[in-house]
């Protein structure tokens, strides 16, 4: 069984293939994962060097380049109960800010990575996702500082 945290509707599963997806009632987030990566990814653009300043969403500055974070894929993957797996998948798309409107693309790619686990359990996926995003992020910045970005 793949176990994915989504917005899916109560009670309800979707078999593909060999894969069934089912909603666990129990399970939820507290803060959206969407919102709770916007800070580190925040901090890992800061320390990678890349930019001269990054700003958090609603600032007051107007930035020269946008970057849009989006999460594709975040999921456990208990199948196989002694090889638990966490998932994380993100979009990331950077882009100019013209006074029209939003300018060239300078990167649009999408990260994916896979962390096992030592157990099926809550927090050994927390740290797993975690575990992704920094992986993630690293690549993300190393392609970063290979843009002429002035």
């Amino acid at each position: 069984m793949v176990y994915h945290l989504s917005e899916r509707p109560r009670g309800r599963s979707a078999a593909l293939a060999e894969n069934s997806y089912k909603h666990d009632p129990y399970a939820g987030f507290i803060v959206l994962p969407g919102r709770a990566i916007g800070h580190p990814v925040c901090a890992w653009l800061r320390a990678g060097g890349a930019f001269g300043t990054v700003i958090e969403p609603g600032s007051g500055l107007s930035p020269s380049l946008v970057a849009e974070v989006s999460i594709n894929e975040l999921s456990g993957d208990f199948r196989k109960p002694a090889q638990p797996a966490g998932t994380l998948e993100i979009h990331f798309v950077l882009y100019e800010v013209k006074p029209d409107g939003p300018g060239r693309v300078l990167v649009d790619k999408v990260c994916a990575h896979q962390t096992p686990m030592a157990k099926a359990a809550p927090a050994a996926l927390a740290a797993a996702w975690d575990a992704d995003l920094r992986l993630i992020m690293a690549d993300i910045n190393v392609e970063l500082k290979q843009l002429p970005l002035n």
